[in-house]
């Protein structure tokens, strides 16, 4: 054991105490924060400029009902389509002409009309300036028809539903789709965070690997340990590099983006509105400030959600770690050819990865429960599943079969790194390996 944690230590070290190591510790949270600035800044400064439409409408259906002042800015013209149009082209102020048509039936419910621009409008233009004139000729339309507006909009019901449970619990409302929001953003973030960790410190396991047995080191050190102390030290040391680097992150990167709302206001209610400057519908942005999503953030289930991702974040690294530095010790000097050994390696994690967004819409469906106790899938799945609360017996057996996989995977790993260490100048396919499995040493 003094050996294997001898190279375990080493392992660590030498990688922590890297130039590399810290620099990406230290600049990983800061490149998250002036993301989420710039694009806020992005959204603000690249804002559509101003938009002078010319309206000609026959039968008067949008009169003075269309906004004149915002992004989109309307006029109505009450001279007739080929006036209008004359005065479209003569007056440089106008991006945009839209003729609406006569309309014969006024009970119809979709009106065909024809624009002229300038530029060339984009699918966000077209759409928006669509939505402006259909709720004119609606709210004409109920001018004529004389119906009451008051009755007219009491029709209109909004329908909230809540967490019975939490309700009863805690006394407090929570908003359910803000709740799933934070519970989805979660997810995936955690998801994705899997995702990239089994291919960066599973693939430095696997240079790791290579590099000693194409410089010949390897033969050296195997003199005083067996292979399979070398390759579980080896997955140790990088994993330990990986939950350094991973805690660290944990810590600066919610504060960098703590002292980035501070800057930028304490709410991003603020950056929501530089967003929607940019083109985004703001009732897709109404009342999402950030106290409410902060709030809602706070009353996950951490005590649950901390440990049992820690867990999955081992059990998967080891998993696909050791599997790495088996094909690492496999691989000979042509990576070329090599490479076909990764296939097996990738397909589950990349299956996983693009199961992960259906299974957040639906966090308890068959789908998710399949996948997040499947244990080449789990590391990835069942964390992205934690902040909708999945049950108990779940996540249990979960860890169970991801423990027993990881013992089984390193043992099948260790009989493959034994032999492909100190194996070199033959081509090696998956059949070759198969066999491998069962030599006797």
């Amino acid at each position: 054991m003094s050996k294997l944690w001898t190279i375990a230590n080493r392992e660590y070290m030498v990688r922590v105490k890297s130039k590399s190591f810290i620099i990406a510790t230290l600049l990983t949270p800061i490149a998250f924060g002036v993301f989420f600035l710039v694009s806020g800044l992005i959204g603000y400064y690249s804002k559509d400029k101003t938009e002078i439409i010319l309206v000609s409408d026959s039968y008067n259906l949008t009169g003075e009902k269309l906004p004149s002042e915002g992004t989109y800015q309307f006029e109505y013209s009450d001279l007739d389509p080929e006036e209008s149009r004359k005065r479209y082209n003569e007056d440089e102020r106008y991006t945009t002409y839209i003729n609406i048509p006569p309309i014969a039936d006024s009970t119809a419910r979709k009106v065909q009309s024809t624009y002229l621009s300038r530029e060339k409008l984009g699918i966000n233009s077209i759409s928006r300036i669509e939505s402006e004139l259909a709720k004119a000729i609606r709210s004409q339309k109920i001018d004529d028809s004389e119906v009451d507006r008051a009755i007219l909009k009491s029709f209109d019901v909004k329908v909230n539903i809540e967490n019975a449970e939490f309700l009863e619990s805690s006394g407090k409302s929570s908003e359910s789709k803000l709740t799933s929001f934070v519970g989805y953003g979660l997810g995936f973030f955690m998801g994705f965070l899997m995702y990239m960790v089994i291919f960066i410190y599973g693939g430095m396991v696997m240079r790791s690997v290579m590099e000693e047995k194409i410089n010949r080191i390897v033969e050296v050190i195997i003199s005083s340990v067996k292979p399979f102390q070398l390759m579980l030290g080896k997955i140790i040391g990088v994993g330990g590099v990986g939950l350094t680097q991973l805690l660290f992150w944990i810590i600066l990167i919610p504060a960098i983006l703590m002292i980035i709302m501070t800057v930028i206001g304490g709410d991003a209610s603020q950056m929501a509105a530089m967003n929607a400057q940019g083109g985004i519908p703001p009732e897709q942005l109404d009342n999402i400030d950030f106290m409410r999503v902060a709030s809602e953030f706070l009353r996950l289930n951490w005590a649950m959600i901390i440990p049992v991702f820690i867990i999955f974040f081992l059990g998967g690294y080891f998993i696909y770690a050791s599997l790495f530095a088996a094909m690492g010790a496999a691989m000979g000097d042509d990576m070329g050819e090599s490479q076909s050994l990764m296939v097996p390696i990738i397909i589950p994690v990349i299956l996983a990865f693009v199961m992960l967004t259906p299974i957040l819409n639906n966090p308890n469906g068959n789908l998710a429960i399949f996948g997040s106790l499947f244990p080449l899938f789990s590391p990835i799945l069942m964390p992205a599943r934690l902040a909708f609360d999945p049950p108990w017996w779940q996540i249990a057996v979960s860890i169970i079969l991801l423990v027993g996989t990881v013992i089984g995977m390193i043992a099948l790993a260790g009989k493959i790194y034994r032999v492909g260490i100190l194996l070199y100048g033959k081509k090696i396919n998956l059949k070759e390996i198969a066999k491998w499995l069962f030599y006797k040493l």
